[in-house]
């Protein structure tokens, strides 16, 4: 339900109960003047603008929620960092992180432009780093491999085949399309040794009852 919640947020067809708490007749001014900058020209279409919209209301919103009767032109770095600490901290998407810090810097350096606030607040906005499939864990615990690899049915030569090819990814360090990619012939064979032939100290295969 989360992740719907932000979707549709996203999307602007549900607002979050935070951005209409404190209503301002100053701020619909300014979104005015920044929703026309949006449209007329970056020439982003009414469901892009109404996504730059929320998260500059948002801003304000906050602005005038920690910081009181503060006029927006007295705002700073520090306004900025709470701000994003504090949005990031309530959503463990990356995505919708990134979309926060890149749509503040948008609204910031509209507001610079603007002459609304003296310094250049957008450089204040944090990079928040967020790798692709970053929250997948770079390793298994042995015994969860294990457990993996003793799942494998192997009552069928399917079965035979996924359980070799988990034995060489974990074994052997394998990436999954060198494990996937490795053919019988590529097996090196070398005639049957006879156990009288083998070193005294050679290790022999287990027979399994």
């Amino acid at each position: 339900m989360q992740h719907l919640w932000e979707h549709l947020c996203d999307q602007g067809v549900v607002v979050p109960r935070t951005i209409c708490a404190h209503p301002d007749a100053l701020f619909d001014s300014t979104l005015h003047s920044y929703g026309e900058y949006l449209s007329n020209v970056r020439g982003l279409v009414p469901t892009s603008c109404s996504q730059y919209l929320r998260y500059a209301r948002q801003l304000l919103t906050w602005l005038q929620y920690h910081r009181g009767d503060r006029p927006l032109e007295r705002a700073n770095g520090v306004d900025i960092l709470e701000f994003i600490a504090e949005l990031a901290q309530r959503h463990r998407s990356g995505a919708w992180r990134n979309n926060l810090c890149s749509l503040t810097r948008v609204f910031l350096r509209f507001l610079r432009s603007e002459g609304v606030i003296a310094s250049d607040l957008d450089r204040a906005v944090p990079k928040l780093s967020q790798r692709r499939l970053s929250s997948i864990p770079r390793h298994l615990p042995w015994e969860q491999v294990r457990q993996l690899i003793d799942s494998v049915d192997t009552s069928r030569p399917v079965g035979l085949r996924d359980k070799a090819v988990l034995l060489l990814i974990a074994t052997l360090g394998l990436r999954n399309q060198e494990g996937v990619s490795k053919r019988l012939t590529m097996v090196p064979t070398c005639p049957p040794l006879d156990h009288k032939d083998a070193p005294k100290d050679a290790a022999l295969p287990r027979e399994h009852s």
